[in-house]
């Protein structure tokens, strides 16, 4: 019957049923629709409208397919194999709202028999319906609610108090680290088939805001998660790391969001790791009205180049809330950057940008300088990994005020010299007054720009962090020199990461001398890979027991297990503490000996009442 009305109408009224029903029926629904159009019917219906009702039976197979799959495995028992909705009287299963209400809300009435549709309003006031479900199923929702007994699923009012008990079990599973995210998946799934909004409000509760997967997800497990964000009455953070999501994905997901949600639903989310072609975006591009609130937004690595970016700009605009924007770990250039600067600059609270790891150059640098010379102020500007070289080192810097907010400069790895390091030394004294995180790693700023960093950094009063690693430092005395005032001078700096240069065991002494006064902040201090020789550990053993260092990383051919230093150092870490980490960079052949040396280390210090103090071996 209700096939024979949608024949009847013309392709604009048939797109529309189909578009607004059809992601909300079952596959079982799906599937007695089509085969019961007969093959006049057909040739009545607009071919697309074939082709989706195909393409929608293709998504929802999962019932057939991925079920079985699970029937061997280990998790099976939380499985569902089957749960499908089979109306005995569709007509009876009409919702209580006659054709003309509908017209006067700007709704088209409902055709016959597809009042179930969507399920949330028709199921409620359905008592003629009843549930067909395989004898497993009763078990499978058995194990997942936790209970031995018997379910009564053979109504909806049965199903609705079976899955209550799920609320008190994910107090305890969905705040956990360790959450079983299959076994959600499976829960989420039922809630969706019983479409019970209270229900699925009790979950959405019990989920505290928070949706984290890392798993491969299908259309039909995106379905499943959309109906409870949408129907959930809070703000949701939302993390999808590296789970496969798809057009069919993201399709589903919106479809939900968007045709149960509020606008503003989602706060916080995360498409890390995901292959997003121009496609997906678009899907992304039309959930915008759940983005109202959007205050973070992770695009990492989602392979995201010039044109995704010209086409994700539009949507960007509209973010007003944004606060944080990640699009680290993509291909965008200057021209991808060119289009993004015409976005951004909207986004007035805009706070946090990174874009490492792009192939970003000076040029792009200009368009960015658009950005905050029209008034936005970063806190964070993570640019690691591109190639802007000095000439973008001052055209960055070019645009920002004296007092200029920003708080955290990631400039790592960007082909910048001794040239570039002079223009961030000079702006610390005036522009970046406020900085408290420096990273200048991988670049060849060589000792004179080191120099010229820690000068600038003794008039500095709120730096915190400084990475120089891998720099081409060489020691020096002025530069040993400017390094011991800054040191003292700057009271909050409590990190220092000045690995893979070549200080030697005069530049490393002159910190060890520093890093026990008084006056010193150091916590955390890198000075691995600096050419020292294994005597240096006797300088380092006094730096542990007079020192707050908390963290230390060295390399392993400082440390030689069979010599009378090694022991000595030992006796040192034994008293330190502070000392929480020890970081040891290219492990050889002496790993076992150094595992040996500090487990037996450990048992002396928890003795004496001390932390463990963790060991991480890195093998270069």
């Amino acid at each position: 019957m209700a096939a024979r009305y949608l024949a009847s109408l013309g392709k604009k009224e048939q797109t529309y049923y189909v578009r607004n029903y059809l992601d909300y029926m079952s596959f079982e629904m799906v599937w007695q629709f089509y085969c019961g159009i007969s093959a006049e019917e057909k040739s009545l219906f607009d071919s697309e409208i074939i082709k989706t009702f195909q393409r929608r039976m293709k998504e929802l197979s999962w019932l057939d397919e991925e079920e079985t799959a699970f029937e061997n495995s280990a998790s099976s028992k939380h499985c569902v194999e089957e749960l499908v909705l089979k109306p005995s009287d569709t007509e009876s299963a009409r919702p209580e709202i006659s054709d003309e209400e509908r017209v006067v809300h700007g709704k088209p009435p409902l055709p016959p028999s597809l009042s179930l549709m969507p399920p949330s309003t028709a199921l409620d006031s359905a008592p003629s319906t009843t549930l067909s479900i395989s004898s497993s199923v009763s078990t499978s929702i058995g194990d997942v609610v936790g209970s031995t007994g018997p379910q009564d699923l053979g109504s909806l009012s049965g199903i609705s108090r079976t899955l209550t008990g799920v609320t008190a079990e994910l107090a305890y599973v969905v705040p956990s680290e360790n959450v079983d995210t299959r076994r959600l998946l499976v829960i989420l799934k039922c809630i969706y088939e019983s479409q019970e909004p209270t229900l699925c409000q009790r979950i959405a509760r019990s989920c505290q805001n928070q949706l984290n997967f890392h798993i491969s997800l299908s259309a039909v497990d995106t379905n499943a998660i959309g109906y409870l964000i949408g129907k959930g009455s809070q703000q949701w953070k939302v993390s999808f790391v590296g789970c496969g999501l798809g057009v069919n994905e993201m399709k589903t997901l919106k479809h939900q969001i968007t045709f149960h949600g509020k606008i503003g639903r989602i706060q916080a989310l995360t498409l890390s790791d995901n292959p997003l072609d121009v496609t997906a975006i678009q899907q992304f591009m039309d959930m915008r009205q759940a983005f109202k609130n959007l205050q973070l937004l992770s695009l990492k690595s989602t392979q995201l180049n010039d044109e995704s970016i010209k086409l994700l700009s539009p949507s960007l605009q509209s973010f007003h809330s944004l606060k944080s924007l990640n699009l680290a770990d993509n291909e965008i250039s200057s021209e991808g950057m060119a289009a993004l600067s015409t976005a951004l600059f909207k986004c007035a609270n805009l706070s946090e940008l990174n874009l490492s790891n792009n192939i970003l150059s000076e040029v792009a640098m200009k368009h960015l300088a658009f950005v905050i010379s029209s008034g936005c102020e970063f806190s964070e500007l993570v640019l690691r990994g591109n190639s802007i070289g000095d000439e973008g080192v001052r055209t960055l810097l070019s645009c920002m005020v004296e007092g200029y907010p920003l708080k955290h400069l990631d400039l790592s790895n960007n082909d910048i010299t001794s040239e570039g390091a002079a223009l961030v030394a000079s702006a610390l004294c005036s522009l970046l007054v406020h900085i408290e995180t420096l990273a200048l790693d991988s670049n060849s700023i060589g000792t004179e720009g080191a120099h010229l960093i820690f000068s600038a950094l003794r008039c500095n009063s709120s730096i915190q962090k400084l990475a120089l690693s891998a720099c081409d430092i060489h020691f020096s005395v002025e530069l040993v020199d400017a390094m011991k005032q800054c040191l003292l001078q700057a009271k909050d700096l409590w990190e220092l990461e000045i690995e893979c240069n070549f200080l030697g065991d005069e530049g490393i002494s002159a910190i060890c001398d520093v890093v026990q006064n008084e006056y010193s902040s150091i916590k955390h201090l890198g000075i691995a890979s600096n050419e020292i020789s294994p005597a240096v550990l006797m300088l380092l053993g006094p730096v542990l027991i007079n020192s707050k260092l908390e963290l230390l990383s060295i390399t392993s051919s400082e440390l030689s297990t069979d010599t009378e230093d090694f022991e000595i150092f030992l006796q040192f870490m034994q008293s330190s503490k502070c000392l929480r980490s020890l970081h040891i960079y290219e492990v050889g052949g002496e790993k076992e000996k150094l595992e040996v040396a500090f487990e037996y280390l450990n048992t002396n210090r928890f003795q004496q009442g001390l932390n463990d103090v963790f060991v991480k071996y890195h093998s270069d």
